[in-house]
């Protein structure tokens, strides 16, 4: 076989490269350095928050890549709403939490 014909594998095609989500990360960090007047009542930042004190590891890992690599674009904003809507769907978080999550949910919605 010759090395023109062969094609990437899926699980590699399509995984984002290291170096790009860094940038993302940076440049999102940038940003939020600069906002003017950043959202005191985030629920999404409270929930993290809480996810954090309990150290629901599994919820950050689906939660935090959507949100701190968000730069404002609506593809950024569908992705932590989608990224919110699996946890929700999960249906494992305490009440409190599970509560706060469809408050999140419902405002991106609106």
């Amino acid at each position: 076989m010759r090395t023109s014909d062969r094609r990437p594998s899926v699980s590699t095609a399509y995984r984002p490269a290291p170096y790009r989500e860094w940038v993302r990360l940076c440049v999102a960090r940038g940003l939020r350095a600069t906002d003017d007047a950043p959202a005191a009542d985030d629920p999404v930042r409270s929930l993290l928050t809480g996810l954090c004190a309990r150290a629901d590891l599994e919820a950050l890992s689906l939660l935090l890549p959507a949100y701190m690599g968000g730069l404002g674009a609506p593809e950024d904003e569908e992705r932590l709403t989608t990224a919110l809507r699996m946890l929700h769907a999960e249906k494992r978080l305490p009440a409190p939490e599970q509560s706060s999550l469809s408050e999140a949910i419902a405002l991106r919605s609106a």
